[in-house]
């Protein structure tokens, strides 16, 4: 199966972009309304997913960055979020991050 979305293993458990799942998901709803309300159901900071500072270009000749907040998501809440969606990518996801392995899992 073809790489959907970047899984990172440097960490202690392998995390995906909260940003990248969004926008590969199709979801219509901007992110930072969407990933706030996705949190209630039960996920948990710093256990389920990590805030990320991303610092981001701007056109703005007087302030040229700007700092924007991402998450790391845990592969399981991953998976969680793409049953929420209940659509065929969000089962293409589901799938594939199932048959993804953790380098940590025996």
């Amino acid at each position: 199966m073809n790489e959907l979305i970047t899984i990172n293993y440097e960490n202690e458990k392998p995390t995906v972009n909260g940003r990248e799942l969004h926008a590969a998901l199709g979801v219509t709803t901007p992110y930072h309304i969407w990933l706030p309300r996705m949190a209630e159901y039960g996920f948990t900071l710093n256990k389920d997913y990590e805030l990320v500072e991303q610092i981001c270009t701007t056109n703005n000749p007087r302030n040229p960055t700007t700092t924007r907040m991402d998450h790391a998501l845990s592969i399981g809440m991953a998976k969680e979020l793409c049953m929420l969606q209940r659509s065929e990518v969000g089962k293409r996801f589901r799938e594939y991050f199932w048959r993804k392995k953790s380098p940590y899992e025996i």
